[in-house]
């Protein structure tokens, strides 16, 4: 089986009152670790050596994102993972520059590192290339709300009125709830 999968319940267990739970739970929580470690780290040297192999690239990309999400990293780890992360996805974004998948991977990851400026360009860029899908609207709101820029949200709401936007029935709800 794969431990990962139970990550949240070895999370909890480590606090649990029976000494061999919580042994069990932190020795499973530091094998995941490692073994994340050790693929990225073999990964990305794969990555090195095989420059334009975009299958090896998504592959890194899909572990990192994988990692960061599972919980396991905090700090300044977690801020080094992202940043690796960040180098990932620029070079697949260099590779691909009309991947939408991986420009909302950039910004929820510069979300993360509190990049807000290099999120709102990228969101921004997003809006020129997919003008009237919500989701990049939704994307740039997203930006606005985690930096605490209400002038942000205010404007965009404005240059959400006066695009022509795809809406769907929840995204016409979620834009109700902004303002629109």
């Amino acid at each position: 089986r794969d431990p990962v999968q139970f990550l949240d319940l070895l999370m909890i267990a480590r606090f649990n009152s029976d000494i061999e739970v919580t042994h069990y739970a932190t020795t499973s929580i530091m094998e995941i670790q490692r073994e994340f470690e050790i693929a990225i780290q073999k990964t990305s040297a794969a990555v090195k050596m095989n420059p334009e192999d975009v299958n090896l690239l998504d592959k890194f990309i899909d572990l990192l994102s994988k990692y960061i999400d599972s919980g396991l990293l905090h700090g300044h780890i977690l801020r080094q993972q992202r940043i690796h992360y960040s180098i990932a996805l620029e070079k697949k974004r260099a590779m691909f520059q009309d991947h939408k998948q991986t420009y909302f991977r950039i910004i929820d990851n510069d979300i993360g590192l509190k990049e807000f400026t290099h999120a709102e360009e990228t969101a921004q860029i997003m809006q020129q290339k997919w003008s009237s899908d919500e989701e990049v609207w939704f994307s740039t709101m997203r930006v606005y709300v985690e930096s605490g820029n209400s002038e942000g949200k205010t404007r965009l709401v404005k240059q959400m009125r006066q695009t022509p936007i795809e809406w769907t029935a929840s995204g016409k709800e979620r834009m109700f709830f902004w303002g629109g």
